[in-house]
């Protein structure tokens, strides 16, 4: 929630520096390192 109210993503919930969409990959690993960083299980999406 601090992420979101600090930074204001105006159409996208992770966006680049100019705004625009990250990549699929980029979104990935932003979700594995805050996984890691809360500690939990990795879990694959199908």
């Amino acid at each position: 929630m601090i992420y979101f109210k600090g930074c204001a993503p105006k159409d996208y919930l992770f966006e680049g520096e100019k705004g625009g969409r990250y990549s699929a990959t980029s979104d990935m690993a932003i979700i594995n390192k805050a996984s890691k960083k809360a500690n939990f299980a990795a879990c694959a999406l199908s």
